[in-house]
């Protein structure tokens, strides 16, 4: 059994297929809140 999963952490360590969705959807968050951090600090500017 240990090594049937060692086998399938293996093949999921040499699936890169999802790389880009993965670092989207990790710096999708930062972006939409600098935005939103931009868009307070100009309407506090005004």
């Amino acid at each position: 059994m240990l090594a049937s999963i060692r086998r399938k952490l293996g093949q999921l360590k040499a699936n890169t297929s999802g790389n880009a969705t993965l670092l989207v959807a990790l710096g999708l968050p930062a972006l939409v809140g600098g935005s939103g951090l931009a868009v307070d600090t100009a309407q506090w500017y005004m």
